[in-house]
């Protein structure tokens, strides 16, 4: 949910690990699929959530 709730503190996360000596950007998506988003009744949101967490990963790098 930081991805469409805080984009900009997922952004700064990346740019840390970077500033940290990552070669690898991953999409922070962990859990971020239909089953568990159905649980806590958000799965509408699973294709924009998905979708803000790689804009964001691509766009820090």
């Amino acid at each position: 949910m930081v991805s469409l709730e805080h984009p900009d503190a997922l952004e700064n996360l990346h740019k840390d690990f970077q500033h940290a000596g990552s070669d690898v950007v991953e999409a922070f998506t962990y859990n971020a699929h239909r089953e568990k988003m159905r649980v806590i009744g958000k799965e509408d949101l699973l294709e924009p959530l998905n979708r803000a967490a790689l804009k964001i990963a691509k766009e820090s790098c």
